[in-house]
């Protein structure tokens, strides 16, 4: 897998993580910071050890923000949606 490129963020939707996985999990890739860091979403309950993966399949540091369930669901729902 590579990693997300620098601005490159329809590349987080595809990174290889799948739409099974940020539900599991409750997290699912936002955007990046202007430091080239992974803004990640946590909803309630969210498996934390998705983080350091996250940061492995991403190549990038990550920071967390937390996000509501639904809002979780309908940013997953988004970025895993075929066009």
């Amino acid at each position: 897998m590579s990693s997300v490129a620098e601005g490159d963020l329809e590349s987080i939707a595809v990174a290889g993580v799948s739409r099974e996985y940020l539900l599991h999990h409750r997290v699912c890739p936002d955007k990046l910071d202007g430091d080239g860091a992974l803004i990640v979403a946590v909803g309630p309950g969210a498996f934390l050890e998705a983080i350091p993966e996250l940061s492995d399949v991403y190549g990038r540091r990550i920071i967390t923000r937390e996000a509501l369930d639904d809002d979780l669901e309908r940013m997953i729902e988004a970025s895993t949606t075929t066009h």
